[in-house]
């Protein structure tokens, strides 16, 4: 973490986190897990560790993120499930990328817990298996919800009907 704290003036004047700053550590999730450990984010954060090719599961101390606005994690070959520590992130306004992963399991129920969540949730080409009910619970939730190319089976939970707000882009196709 020694170096993570020589970046510390770094994060909070941009508020940004690209993989591409992490200098002389092996990964941007090892990176960004080390900066969790030793940094405290200030809000409207957008954390961005995106195609960074960085092997392994998603660090639980995600969680700690809680002022974290906008999370993408898509393109670094995650393996595991979604810590269920990601329901945390209760001021995520507006992204949540995990996209083009190896994710598998179910998405986590705490993941209703996202109730300022207003658009964009992309789990596409993962191995995702089944979808939450209380998904249903993100009655502001009003577009780009993909869950295409996955592994998901059964029915749609009923509750999805509880997202009035969706008018666009609700992807399900290439499921089996």
């Amino acid at each position: 973490c020694a170096r993570a704290r020589a970046l510390s003036g770094w994060v909070p004047r941009t508020r940004y986190i690209p993989a591409s700053r992490f200098i002389g550590i092996t990964t941007p999730i090892i990176a960004l897990h080390c900066l969790l450990k030793c940094l405290r984010f200030p809000r409207h954060l957008h954390v961005c560790v995106c195609d960074g090719r960085g092997p392994g599961t998603i660090p639980t101390e995600f969680g700690l993120l809680t002022d974290a606005t906008e999370m993408r994690l898509n393109s670094n070959e995650l393996t595991g499930t979604i810590p269920t520590e990601h329901g945390r992130h209760v001021q995520l306004n507006s992204v949540l990328y995990l996209s083009a992963n190896e994710i598998s399991g179910a998405l986590p129920s705490e993941l209703g817990n996202l109730l300022e969540l207003t658009s964009a949730i992309s789990f596409r080409s993962n191995d995702i298996t089944s979808i939450p009910t209380q998904i249903g619970k993100l009655t502001r939730f009003s577009y780009y919800l993909y869950l295409y190319s996955n592994e998901l089976t059964g029915s749609i939970p009923t509750q999805i009907g509880g997202l009035s707000e969706l008018t666009s882009y609700f992807y399900l196709h290439s499921n089996e």
